[in-house]
This record gives structure tokens, C-alpha cells and sequence, in this order.
């Protein structure tokens, strides 16, 4: 499947990133100590860049990837209902259009064709379906370059409600929506409750998935832009040394997560 080339085919793109990545930084790191990563730490004193690459790939795989009972769920939620398969398909029409008008720079012929896929998701495909939520979720994101804040909010509203009914408040993804929505009260100037907002999703993030996973790491770097953006960059730096510990911790001090922290 063509999904299945594309996942291929960036499995084999990170590797030679990877493998580019360490063999311009291996020399540096080389005394750097890895902790649980003898494997690794092993393959970067001796040199063997194909070897680091894949320890590295399947690290980073590991702390990036949903535990199979959650990714299971949201492709189960994604599925087309019964009989509306060619229905799917047409919203897919519908939303590459809606993305064509954004990348050409058209952001208000966009928002008229997000709206468009939202009304289509709606009324065809389900008011609570995922894909509905999907469509709603990037209005609002665009809404938000729009500077458009009581419709992004109304749509950033729906959209979580619909993942909190169809997978769950525990669930990541559901998480997630949640951490996006602090980007509505930044729009309105509420700083503290959009780093309210933060917190509170880091932490139920932090309940279902390990500290060092990705969905972890970007709660993270939203918490410390904000510290940074108020001017109290020593809660920043503070926050930025814990990310930057618990990285190394959990996909190794030679991982690009880590380097670039």
C-alpha cells in the first residue's frame, strides 16, 4: 500500500540522517558515558555508523511509537463506517483540496474549503466520527493564523469532545488535542491558564505513556517556550535541563532528540 512505501521509505531517509548525523558528531561524543545503552555506546567507540544508525532508529521508534492497544484504537475510530467507504475517499478529496488553497497561500479560500470538509464530515460521515474531529481540529488550526479565536476555540471544543467520547480523556491522542488547546487562551493573553492547561496534560500524559516519549517532549517544549516568552528564563532553563536529562535517559545521549535539545 501506498501508506505502507511512504513508512518505508522514511524508515530508510532517518537512517541515512541518522548515519550522517553521527558520523559529523562522533568524534565529539565519543567519552560521553551511555548509561543503559552499552549496545550503542559500544557501536559509537568503534566507529560502526550503520549500527548506530539502526540502534538509534529503533530508540527513537520505541519512544515515539503509541503501545499497541492505544494505535489499534485510533485506527478502529479512523475506519470508514459501513457502507461509506466511497465517502471517506470523497472527504479525502475534499480535505487534499482544503490543503492545496493553504500551501498556495490562499488562507481564506482554505478556511472556506476546511469549512467545507467539516460540513461534509459532518453531515455524511458522522457528527462524532474521528475524521470529523480530524477536519475540525485543522480548521481551527488555521482559524488560529487567521487570528479567528471564538471559531477556533468553538472548533478546538468540538474536536476534543469527539476524541474524548470515541477513545477516551486517557487516551494520547486525546491528550493531545487537550495541550493544543492552550493555543486558544495564548491568543486571548491568558498565559497562566494556557500553562495551566499544559501541565494538566502533561501530566495525564505522562500517566499512559513514559516520560521521554515524543507526546511527552512536545508538552515539554510548549511549557518552556511560554517560561521563555514571559520573561522567566530561569524556569525555562530549569525545565529545558530536566527535558534534556530525561531524553538521554530514555533514547541516549547520541540520539538526535537528545543532541538537539
Amino acid at each position: 500500500m501506498l501508506r505502507n512505501h511512504h513508512q518505508r521509505t522514511n524508515a530508510v531517509g532517518l537512517r541515512w540522517v541518522l548515519q550522517g548525523l553521527v558520523g559529523a558528531l562522533l568524534f565529539g561524543l565519543s567519552f560521553v558515558q551511555a548509561g543503559d545503552f552499552p549496545e550503542l555506546e559500544s557501536a559509537v567507540k568503534a566507529g560502526r555508523l550503520a549500527q548506530v544508525a539502526e540502534l538509534l532508529a529503533a530508540t527513537g521508534h520505541s519512544q515515539s511509537a503509541l503501545p499497541r492497544s492505544f494505535s489499534e484504537a485510533l485506527t478502529a475510530a479512523r475506519a470508514a463506517p459501513i457502507g461509506l467507504e466511497d465517502m471517506v475517499g470523497a472527504f479525502e478529496v475534499l480535505t487534499a483540496e482544503a490543503e492545496a488553497s493553504f500551501e498556495s497561500g490562499n488562507l481564506q479560500q482554505g478556511l472556506v474549503d476546511q469549512e467545507g470538509v467539516v460540513m461534509f464530515a459532518t453531515d455524511v460521515i458522522g457528527p462524532t466520527h474521528l475524521l470529523t474531529a480530524d477536519a475540525q481540529f485543522r480548521l481551527f488550526q488555521k482559524l488560529l493564523d487567521a487570528g479567528i479565536q471564538p471559531y477556533a476555540e468553538a472548533m478546538m471544543d468540538a474536536a476534543y469532545g469527539i476524541y474524548a467520547e470515541q477513545l477516551g480523556a486517557e487516551h494520547p491522542s486525546t491528550v493531545q488535542m487537550l495541550a493544543q488547546s492552550h493555543w486558544v487562551y495564548l491568543m486571548k493573553g491568558d498565559v497562566e491558564t494556557a500553562s495551566d492547561i499544559l501541565d494538566i496534560a502533561h501530566s495525564q500524559m505522562q500517566a499512559v505513556l513514559p516520560p521521554g516519549h515524543a507526546f511527552n517532549q512536545l508538552i515539554a517544549e510548549d511549557k518552556i517556550r511560554i517560561l521563555n516568552q514571559t520573561g522567566r528564563a530561569e524556569l525555562a532553563a530549569v525545565a529545558q535541563q530536566a527535558l534534556c536529562a530525561t531524553l538521554a535517559e530514555a533514547v541516549s545521549v547520541w540520539h538526535p532528540r537528545h543532541l538537539a535539545c
